[in-house]
């Protein structure tokens, strides 16, 4: 009987392993473009990220992350809504209007109820409040990408 539970424990630590592998595999081939003028913050973020398999590159205005766009594929944008030269939104609409399957997320401190509806109805997939709990941020993240 020892030895049955002891194969059985064995098995399970595998599966779980494997399970573990399988999804870090998985979450390696997503890319997500960061796009926030606050350096500090996107760079925090982007590590953050990394740590949890995902390629992350980030870029500090609107601009520099179209070019990064059209340049290379991508999963999922996480974008800033407050930046200098290009908002948030002008840089939506023109996310969603060259690649309208992209996924977005939108990340901002200014976080009422009209701005949301503004997004959610230009095509933004999703809505985070700053300053916000990064495990929530997670979760927010991989629903995205595995939904969208």
């Amino acid at each position: 009987m020892l030895r049955f539970i002891s194969l059985f424990l064995i098995n399970v630590t595998l599966i779980r392993s494997r399970s573990q592998k399988e999804i870090n595999l998985e979450q390696s081939k997503q890319k997500i473009l960061l796009i926030d003028d606050d350096k500090t913050l996107c760079e925090v973020l982007g590590e953050e990220l990394e740590q949890e398999n995902y390629n992350v590159s980030c870029t500090f205005s609107g601009k520099e992350g179209l070019s990064r766009l059209a340049l290379d594929t991508y999963n999922l944008v996480i974008l800033d809504y407050n930046m200098p030269e290009m908002d948030g939104y002008e840089v939506l609409v023109q996310v969603k209007k060259t690649f309208p399957t992209l996924p977005v997320m939108i990340i901002t401190g200014d976080a009422d109820i009209e701005l949301q509806k503004k997004f959610v109805d230009m095509g933004a997939n999703e809505f985070v409040k700053k300053p916000f709990e990064f495990e929530e941020f997670l979760t927010r993240v991989r629903q995205c990408i595995l939904k969208y």
